[in-house]
């Protein structure tokens, strides 16, 4: 009888992985992209919100799909981004769309927030119709001055090229720098 329980527990723990294994065959699709990209240090990512925050202006290229037809529409833009905090890669924006440099006003008016993500990517959320794009760290350059890249949305994309006209305002109370934006929606 000992002969038998040392057998039986021998082949329960020689079947074991096999036990524990799932027998579940569903394969889910995967990223592999996204989870080879490189992560930031969060250092690297305030340098970059610190570098993003501030007014810029520059044109625009948008490219949708309307009723199945590709329409181009070509723009000029001023844009702003204000961070919450200056310890945190994200904040608040407020986008002035016109149709050319010289029109005296804007067509179309949009709040949005942003923040960056692990990977360097810049997430826009409009805050009307909650639209999301995305521009791409391995398309976007950003420096002191300049800013430009592509931003992808739903069947939409815009190619922009914007540069910088002013750092946020300093506070009238305060001598740091503080955001000319409302936190709130």
């Amino acid at each position: 009888m000992k002969k038998i329980y040392s057998f039986l527990a021998i082949a329960l723990l020689a079947l074991s992985p096999v036990l524990l294994t799932s027998c579940d065959t569903t394969y889910y699709e995967y990223d592999r992209w996204e989870d080879e990209r490189p992560y930031y240090s969060n250092n690297a990512l305030l340098d970059m919100a610190q570098n993003l925050r501030g007014k810029w202006d520059g044109n625009v290229v948008a490219q949708g799909r309307v009723n199945g037809q590709l329409v181009t529409e070509r723009f000029f833009t001023e844009i702003e981004f204000d961070q919450y905090d200056m310890n945190q890669p994200h904040g608040r924006g407020i986008q002035y769309d016109y149709a050319s440099a010289d029109a005296p006003q804007a067509e179309l008016v949009r709040k949005f927030t942003w923040s960056i993500n692990r990977y360097g990517d810049i997430i826009i959320i409009y805050d009307k119709d909650n639209f999301k794009m995305t521009i791409p760290y391995n398309e976007l350059n950003l420096d002191p001055d300049r800013f430009s890249g592509m931003m992808y949305g739903d069947n939409d994309t815009e190619q922009f090229a914007f540069s910088r006209y002013t750092l946020a305002k300093k506070s009238f109370f305060m001598e740091e720098e503080s955001d000319s934006i409302s936190k709130s929606k």
